[in-house]
């Protein structure tokens, strides 16, 4: 949606404005439920 695509725009940004080294910045809008299995997990809080 647009509100994600701000968001990960508005992140990016401040990433290149602090120098964070910034790789990539991409949205996956309908991914394939086997790519999930290869994503790393999420770090438990």
């Amino acid at each position: 949606t647009g509100a994600v695509n701000a968001a990960v725009r508005a992140g990016a940004d401040a990433c290149e404005r602090v120098g964070d080294g910034l790789v990539a910045a991409h949205i996956i809008a309908r991914v394939h439920s086997e790519v999930e299995g290869i994503l790393p997990a999420a770090p438990s809080a």
